[in-house]
């Protein structure tokens, strides 16, 4: 399964046409370092990463507001697919991806919920050129 998955790295439209500021791209890098640390020590630790990341995607919608999650969120995915094609099976993802059946809220439902958001024209961070997108995403 994990030869699969790591053959499988796929770009959504919506991401690759998200307008990304100048230093969100100079930084996407040393952040999603940053989340690959937290992930790997909450994984060495007694914590739960899936339970973890929930509580501090939504401490980050309270206290910043859920936009401002989403765009992280994005931005966060957006250089994990980017790492992934240059460097297949190096788990570049697993931070998004994980899973606990007994948890109720799991980390990629904050990614669906932006890229819906991104999708749907909640958030204009689309080029206008942009052509609209057609296909639903986790619907």
């Amino acid at each position: 399964m994990t030869d699969w998955l790591n053959s499988q790295v796929v770009m959504p439209e919506v991401l690759e046409q998200i307008n990304w500021t100048p230093e969100e791209r100079a930084n996407a890098w040393k952040e999603l370092q940053k989340i690959k640390e937290v992930h790997q020590a909450a994984r060495n630790s007694s914590l739960t990463w899936c339970d973890y990341f929930v509580e501090l995607m939504t401490k980050s919608d309270e206290e910043h507001g859920e936009e401002r999650t989403d765009r992280k969120i994005l931005r966060l995915a957006h250089q994990a697919i980017l790492a992934k094609a240059q460097t297949p099976g190096a788990n570049h993802d697993q931070w998004l991806f994980s899973f606990n059946a007994k948890s109720e809220m799991q980390p990629y439902m904050f990614y669906v919920r932006a890229l819906k958001r991104v999708q749907d024209g909640t958030y204009s961070w689309l080029p206008a050129s942009a052509s609209p997108i057609i296909e639903d995403i986790g619907s």
